[in-house]
């Protein structure tokens, strides 16, 4: 494995409150690369993570985007899988639904 991808997994391990957030499964470590499931607000599928030239290029099925630098890596992601534009609202409406779910439980 590559220093650049055990960089990686330690930037994501120091940022685990934020990472636990996307549902991680499936995680797969190769020599030059990470790839994983995720099941976020904004974003749910596959996500790869490979070294680039300059830094390192992310892969979702919907974008893609190239020279992120380790430090910039889980704020990218975590837009595009969680948070995004919507995340306020996309709380909101969650917690309704779960009220919903609770008031007709009982």
């Amino acid at each position: 494995m590559k220093q650049a991808i055990r960089l990686l997994i330690i930037e994501f391990l120091k940022c685990q409150n934020i990472v636990e957030c996307w549902g991680i499964s499936s995680i797969v470590l190769l020599e030059d690369s990470v790839s994983f499931d995720v099941c976020g607000f904004q974003f749910q599928g596959r996500v790869i993570i490979e070294i680039a030239a300059e830094g390192y290029f992310i892969k979702l099925s919907n974008k893609a985007i190239c020279n992120i630098v380790l430090e910039e890596v889980v704020s990218t992601l975590d837009f595009l899988i969680e948070v995004g534009d919507t995340y306020y609202d996309d709380i909101e409406n969650w917690v309704k639904e779960q009220l919903m779910i609770v008031l007709f439980e009982e």
